[in-house]
Protein backbone atom coordinates (compact mmCIF):
# COMPACT_ATOMS: atom_id res chain seq x y z
CA UNK A 1 0.00 0.00 0.00
CA UNK A 2 2.59 2.32 0.76
CA UNK A 3 4.83 2.28 -2.53
CA UNK A 4 1.31 2.76 -4.17
CA UNK A 5 1.46 6.46 -2.80
CA UNK A 6 4.25 7.66 -4.27
CA UNK A 7 2.92 6.47 -7.87
CA UNK A 8 -0.09 8.35 -7.09
CA UNK A 9 1.23 11.65 -6.33
CA UNK A 10 3.51 11.43 -9.56
CA UNK A 11 0.12 10.55 -11.42
CA UNK A 12 -1.43 13.91 -9.96
CA UNK A 13 1.13 15.83 -10.66
CA UNK A 14 1.75 14.52 -14.18
CA UNK A 15 -1.97 15.09 -14.58
CA UNK A 16 -2.02 18.58 -13.20
CA UNK A 17 1.35 19.83 -15.03
CA UNK A 18 1.27 18.06 -17.99
CA UNK A 19 -2.34 17.63 -19.57
CA UNK A 20 -3.79 21.14 -20.85
CA UNK A 21 -6.58 21.50 -19.16
CA UNK A 22 -7.60 25.19 -20.54
CA UNK A 23 -7.38 24.64 -24.43
CA UNK A 24 -6.07 28.29 -24.84
CA UNK A 25 -3.29 28.56 -27.85
CA UNK A 26 -0.95 29.60 -25.32
CA UNK A 27 -1.35 26.71 -22.99
CA UNK A 28 -1.19 23.90 -25.61
CA UNK A 29 1.91 25.66 -26.67
CA UNK A 30 4.16 24.64 -23.30
CA UNK A 31 2.00 21.50 -22.34
CA UNK A 32 2.47 19.62 -25.14
CA UNK A 33 6.37 18.82 -25.07
CA UNK A 34 5.91 17.95 -21.78
CA UNK A 35 3.26 15.53 -22.11
CA UNK A 36 4.79 14.42 -25.17
CA UNK A 37 8.30 13.79 -23.04
CA UNK A 38 5.96 12.01 -19.89
CA UNK A 39 4.42 9.70 -22.65
CA UNK A 40 7.93 8.96 -23.95
CA UNK A 41 9.54 8.65 -20.40
CA UNK A 42 6.48 6.00 -19.22
CA UNK A 43 6.86 3.89 -22.87
CA UNK A 44 10.87 3.60 -22.25
CA UNK A 45 10.29 2.77 -18.32
CA UNK A 46 7.35 0.00 -19.44
CA UNK A 47 10.03 -1.04 -21.73
CA UNK A 48 12.98 -1.40 -19.55
CA UNK A 49 10.63 -3.33 -16.97
CA UNK A 50 9.40 -5.37 -19.18
CA UNK A 51 13.32 -6.44 -20.73
CA UNK A 52 14.60 -6.74 -17.27
CA UNK A 53 12.18 -8.91 -15.84
CA UNK A 54 13.07 -11.24 -18.92
CA UNK A 55 16.27 -11.62 -18.05
CA UNK A 56 16.49 -11.87 -14.33
CA UNK A 57 18.54 -14.50 -13.46
CA UNK A 58 16.51 -14.75 -9.81
CA UNK A 59 13.75 -16.01 -11.82
CA UNK A 60 15.54 -18.44 -13.34
CA UNK A 61 16.46 -20.09 -9.95
CA UNK A 62 12.87 -19.89 -8.28
CA UNK A 63 12.17 -22.26 -11.61
CA UNK A 64 14.99 -24.76 -10.59
CA UNK A 65 14.27 -24.83 -7.10
CA UNK A 66 10.43 -25.88 -7.43
CA UNK A 67 11.65 -28.23 -9.46
CA UNK A 68 14.02 -29.76 -6.88
CA UNK A 69 11.25 -29.55 -4.23
CA UNK A 70 9.08 -31.68 -6.65
CA UNK A 71 11.72 -34.36 -6.75
CA UNK A 72 12.15 -34.08 -3.27
CA UNK A 73 8.77 -34.79 -2.58
CA UNK A 74 7.82 -37.52 -4.89
CA UNK A 75 10.89 -39.51 -3.17
CA UNK A 76 9.15 -39.67 0.17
Amino acid sequence: MMTWIPVALLAITTILSAFPLNGSAEELNTKIPILIGTIITILLGEVCIRAAEKNHPLKKKVKASSHHTEEALSKN
